[in-house]
């Protein structure tokens, strides 16, 4: 994908600073999935049947790797499949990066310094012994830089 980006005009470690980089991150991963599904429509010979530009709530289409419901991972892994050894993704760490921000929590940890945010992602309960930790993260300037480098 691109490199990571970076808003000049944006102070690290403030509202809009964050906004403006999870907003980034999200936009790689849209990017990322609809790069991939292209590739896959391509390399198959299965193409899109679908216009898209035309495409309003309550049509129906045809399935094809774009309009399929197959999740990032399993797309991702279709394009390995297709891709030369050194094209490859680590899917695992896409799909680890994509979940923790669609499935976490963002906290103020110090209501003196709000920023950076804290983000935590909580895995599945686990009878007896609660529910473990999976990821806490300061969001920092150098986080964001390293995830948008991994995205």
């Amino acid at each position: 994908m691109s490199r990571p980006q970076q808003c000049p005009h944006l102070t690290p470690n403030t509202g809009d600073w964050h906004v403006w980089n999870i907003g980034m991150l999200i936009v790689q991963f849209q990017e990322l999935e609809f790069s991939a599904r292209v590739v896959i429509a391509r390399s198959t010979g299965s193409g899109i049947a679908v216009d898209l530009p035309s495409l309003k709530p309550g049509d129906w289409v045809p399935q094809d790797p774009m309009t399929s419901y197959d999740s990032l991972a399993a797309v991702l892994k279709k394009f390995n499949e297709l891709a030369s050894p050194a094209r490859q993704l680590d899917v695992s760490r896409l799909v680890d990066l994509r979940d923790e921000l669609a499935h976490g929590r963002i906290a103020v940890l110090k209501p003196q310094m709000i920023f950076p945010l804290t983000y935590f992602k909580f895995g599945k309960s686990v009878k007896g012994k609660g529910v473990p930790v999976a990821a806490r993260i300061e969001m920092t300037e150098a986080w964001f830089l390293a995830a948008q480098s991994r995205a």
